[in-house]
């Protein structure tokens, strides 16, 4: 059973790791010719990114859209989540898709542009969640390593999660009985768990 607490509304932004190069637009419309290279670090997130070179998901297709009217060749790198995030910070030219805005990592990103909006939720084999103080409840809740959704969590002080770097072990614990709950984005949970 998939249960929808209120959807919690988060807007997934495209992000760009270097001062001189966060005006795509003016420089959309410049003189300049040549074309410069910019490394898009991405997480194996069906649909959304890390997808096969046909279908690399829909924030891949934007950012490489937007690279091509900018004149930015851009590069795939397949990376673990969280690492994605260190890199990002430490990297010139470096670009994360999907990646939510919150306070936490306003002092370490450059934001570009707003790519979309999603959902999130309590995912249960057996019991209503329907808000957070009831998820405290369970003994186990699982979250996608080094995601808002676990930042979001630690920040209201649960103490009952499991961080996971895959999410299908997640869901293959949740199916199981391991875990009680799993907290993350519904439409990313549902392309995984078929």
């Amino acid at each position: 059973m998939i249960v929808i607490m209120q959807p919690l509304k988060r807007y997934l932004v495209l992000l760009l790791i270097s001062a001189g190069l966060i005006q795509f637009g003016n420089e959309a419309t410049g003189t300049e010719t040549s074309t410069r290279n910019l490394t898009l670090f991405v997480a194996e997130i069906p649909g959304y990114m890390g997808g096969p070179d046909d279908k690399p998901g829909i924030l891949v297709e934007m950012a490489k859209l937007a690279g091509a009217k900018t004149r930015y060749r851009i590069e795939q790198k397949i990376v673990p989540w969280a690492r994605a995030l260190k890199i990002g910070i430490s990297m010139d030219n470096a670009l994360l898709p999907g990646l939510s805005k919150i306070p936490s990592r306003e002092r370490d990103y450059a934001w570009i542009v707003r790519q979309m909006e999603v959902e999130s939720a309590f995912v249960t084999m057996d019991q209503r969640i329907d808000s957070f103080e009831l998820a405290k409840n369970p003994r186990s809740i699982g979250v996608h390593r080094g995601t808002s959704h676990e930042i979001e969590l630690e920040n209201k002080v649960f103490l009952n999660l499991h961080s996971f770097k895959h999410i299908e072990n997640a869901i293959k614990m949740l199916e199981k009985g391991w875990i009680d709950s799993w907290y993350g984005d519904i439409n990313e949970l549902s392309r995984r768990w078929r």
